[in-house]
């Protein structure tokens, strides 16, 4: 598969059927739900965890769905994708590019309406702008959400990407993206920039197992000379379930920033503030973890880490750890108690570090 999730690469499918485990056994009652999760003490960053929460900070990289290729989301019919959010821009913005050939659309917000008895229905869509089939069965489309009910398009109002269990490679859609378009532009009829707000809910099967991603997004686009950056700031979240027992990764803050390269490689500065939570497993990490780039993050083609630096720590906790990978090798750094010293060090490769979460 081409640029594979590195959130697949870090969530391995044998490890998550360890943690996710069936519960045996049987009886004539249903049992009773599970009980509120209580609050957990913040996991300290110790010599024995140091690898499972470097491997949850660059899961955290990419959690968003844009995979390695964050910063190749098309701008043009000819760029591809093999991530769940990269599959629905990239059927979008050709179809952007063609209904908003005349005035530029912008986000203006009408008066909200005066409170009634009975509250409005909620907004419908319009028929659909475009349709598609997807390579390996089921279809997309495009529709305009009419959000002040006159039955036609008006500027900034938001557009709606559903997928109907559409197949791209490995990976099959299920769900919706709404995306109101702030500002386009466009060059010979392909989008050049553009400032997008998106809400988008999508369950998708990836290799065989199934994944919830969803969450709110600002993304700037930006294409330069076949040079395509993308920015994004929210509060994405991913989830990975089996029957009732499920483990999500939330943010608190999320903000990337992807860049191509050349040969298909591109490079990534990204913070954020993540905690885990979930029912029916033990959480890998307590408490919020932060983690930024103190140098680049660099993917090859593949969507293979080759070289780059994060720090990560853990809100009120004092250890610091430094993360720097050099040729798909991690070398770890911790200092304990956050006195510039540091306490132990330890090298370990990415691959290794694909089945501690």
């Amino acid at each position: 598969m081409n640029q594979a999730f590195l959130i697949r690469r870090l969530f391995g499918g044998a490890t998550l059927c360890a943690m996710l485990s069936a519960c045996g056994g049987g009886g004539d009652t249903e049992p009773p739900p599970p009980p509120p999760e209580q609050p957990a003490a913040a996991t300290e960053i110790t010599a024995s965890n140091m690898d499972t929460i470097t491997s949850a900070a660059l899961f955290s990289a990419n959690t968003a769905g844009y995979g390695a290729n964050l910063g190749s989301i098309p701008l043009t019919t000819s760029a591809t994708s093999s991530t769940p959010l990269g599959i629905a821009v990239q059927k979008l913005l050709p179809a952007l590019a063609t209904v908003t050939a005349g005035a530029v659309p912008t986000a203006a917000r009408s008066t909200p309406p005066t409170l009634a008895m009975s509250p409005p229905p909620p907004p419908s869509t319009l028929p659909p702008i475009d349709e598609q089939s997807c390579s390996g069965g089921g279809k997309t489309s495009i529709s305009v959400i009419d959000i002040n009910s006159n039955k036609v398009a008006d500027p900034g109002e938001p557009f709606r990407f559903q997928a109907v269990a559409c197949q791209e490679g490995d990976i099959t859609l299920q769900g919706s993206m709404d995306l109101t378009v702030v500002s386009l532009t466009q060059s010979n009829g392909s989008v050049t920039s553009a400032k997008l707000e998106v809400i988008y809910n999508f369950n998708t099967v990836i290799g065989g197992r199934n994944d919830y991603i969803g969450g709110s997004l600002s993304v700037d686009l930006l294409g330069a000379q076949g040079v395509t950056t993308t920015t994004m700031r929210g509060t994405p979240i991913h989830t990975l379930g089996v029957g009732d027992q499920w483990l999500a990764l939330q943010h608190d803050s999320y903000a990337a920033t992807m860049t191509d390269l050349l040969s298909g490689a591109s490079s990534l500065d990204f913070s954020s503030k993540f905690h885990f939570t979930g029912v029916g497993v033990t959480r890998p990490i307590a408490g919020s973890v932060v983690t930024r780039t103190t140098s680049p993050l660099v993917f090859d083609a593949n969507g293979n880490i080759t070289s780059g630096a994060v720090r990560v720590t853990i809100d009120g906790k004092p250890a610091i750890m430094d993360v720097n990978v050099t040729n798909g090798v991690a070398s770890i750094s911790l200092d304990t108690d956050g006195n510039g010293s540091i306490d132990t060090t330890h090298n370990v490769t990415i691959d290794s570090l694909k089945p501690l979460l």
